[in-house]
């Protein structure tokens, strides 16, 4: 249940779509990569995770992972954000009880560490409030017997986490295209309203726990055995997600329709296993037409991405204490890595079994030629000659622009745009282009109209003229 707070620690690894491998895999380095103890060492020191249904699901992107609940994934996700840095996180997001980084190991993250049901579900509202954590309290404000109030506490908000890593959890948990089943049975409690959803299992199906969260509330609830034996393996995951469903169905009238804040997407030049890529980590782009080495002025649209390096470990390709970095020249250096390798690499060999085309590409030369066809020289130049100088018109009058243009390459078409707002294309004479301003979106007073032209092989430019619309 804690899996929510650890990955996104170092800002410079958050990304949703970072590729973990949930393939079975031995983290204890005082035993063999298979999971037998070296030799002394105590069996009991092996730690070969499993998941609550017994399979593994392969190449997973960190929202996959979290959503579906999967062990190794999250036992990884603690390693490479580090378990000093995410118990930090965690008593910054108002988790008290978890004080000894030596005693829970990568076993935290499982449930390896004793956390009320009150400091998660209030952890969890620091997710709901933007990354800002307000202290839980018991008691709101004492008041007399006439409605005076004779005492109130005060609020002390501050940031625990920052924005970005909330709104990215709650972009995850709120997903219901990657959420079990079971759980968007659970959210249509709230009658189609966001909410975020999050189940966890102790290691040992003594304890199972639900926390959800809309902008404004948070919820939590748990359940167990008097006795505190465990529960049974098939049943736990099921037993506490209705208790909240109903919870949250009785109060879901005095909820207000809001929605959570959208996470800056991820870019497309982070590097390929943090942003879903698990059949290479190295790659580079062409231009699908001259099939040379794209540069800036290839269209977005044209670029062609060729990933190689082969299927490995995460720890291939990134460096934790660094992910942004160059990929590092010796990963055999991470304690870790020739365990998650062994593991990826047992999974990959039965994969391709199944998928004999793949072909893993590792000694690829990268071209050396650059795109000569998109090039500033080869740019159309587009102005708009027609009319001279800025334009006044009416709302209803239609406005006529001529356009001259030059280019090396054959126009096939231009676009309109008003105050940035796409409005039409034009194919069949490119070069004139008119519009009504109250039909295509213009506001009375002044607006900005933007041309774009662009030839036939997609290299564009554009021009732009002042618009002022009166009554």
């Amino acid at each position: 249940t804690l899996s929510p707070l650890l990955p996104f620690v170092k800002t410079s690894f958050s990304t949703p779509e970072t590729i973990l491998f949930d393939v079975p895999t031995e983290f204890a380095t005082a035993c063999t990569v298979e999971g037998r103890p070296k030799p002394g060492i105590d069996p009991k020191k092996c730690y070969s995770p499993e998941e609550y249904d017994g399979l593994f699901e392969g190449p997973l992107t960190i929202r996959q992972a979290l959503a579906h609940s999967r062990n190794i994934p999250a036992v990884k996700a603690l390693y490479l954000a580090g378990i000093k840095e995410s118990l930090a996180t965690a008593q910054a997001m108002g988790i008290s009880s978890l004080t000894d980084p030596d005693r829970y190991g990568l076993t935290l993250v499982l449930g390896g560490g004793e956390v009320s049901l009150l400091e998660l579900t209030s952890a969890y509202g620091v997710f709901a409030n933007d990354g800002i954590k307000n202290p839980y309290r018991f008691i709101l404000r004492i008041e007399d017997s006439t409605g005076n109030v004779l005492e109130e506490a005060e609020n002390s908000p501050v940031e625990a986490i920052p924005a970005e890593a909330a709104r990215q959890i709650s972009d995850i948990l709120s997903d219901s295209k990657v959420r079990m089943v079971s759980l968007n049975n659970t959210a249509l409690a709230l009658g189609g309203k966001q909410v975020a959803i999050k189940t966890g299992t102790t290691n040992d199906f003594r304890d199972v726990w639900i926390v959800g969260y809309t902008p404004s509330i948070a919820v939590g609830a748990w359940a167990g055995k008097n006795d505190n034996t465990p529960m049974e393996k098939k049943v736990a995951g099921l037993i506490i997600s209705p208790v909240w469903g109903a919870f949250m169905a009785e109060i879901n009238g005095t909820l207000p329709k809001e929605y959570f804040k959208k996470p800056t997407p991820v870019s497309p030049d982070t590097k390929p296993v943090m942003r879903g890529v698990w059949k290479g980590g190295n790659s580079y782009k062409i231009d699908s037409i001259s099939k040379k080495k794209a540069t800036e002025y290839t269209p977005v649209e044209l670029q062609q991405e060729i990933i190689f390096g082969g299927v490995h470990t995460i720890l291939h390709w990134i460096d934790r204490d660094n992910p942004n970095g160059p990929i590092p020249s010796n990963p055999q250096n991470d304690p870790q890595y020739e365990y998650w390798e062994y593991g990826v690499r047992n999974w990959y060999n039965n994969w391709r079994l199944n998928n004999p085309g793949f072909v893993e590409e590792n000694n690829v030369v990268i071209p050396s030629l650059v795109d000569d066809i998109h090039v500033a020289s080869n740019l159309p130049v587009v102005n708009i000659t027609s009319p001279v100088g800025d334009i006044v018109s009416t709302p209803g009058a239609r406005v006529a622009l001529g356009l001259t243009i030059s280019s090396v390459y054959p126009i096939i078409k231009s676009e309109l745009y008003i105050n940035d707002r796409y409005i039409s294309s034009y194919e069949q004479d490119p070069r004139n282009i008119s519009f009504i301003p109250r039909d295509a979106g213009a506001i009375v007073g002044n607006n900005l109209i933007k041309v774009v032209v662009y030839d036939n092989v997609l290299n564009r430019s554009e021009d732009s003229i002042n618009l002022l619309v009166q009554e």
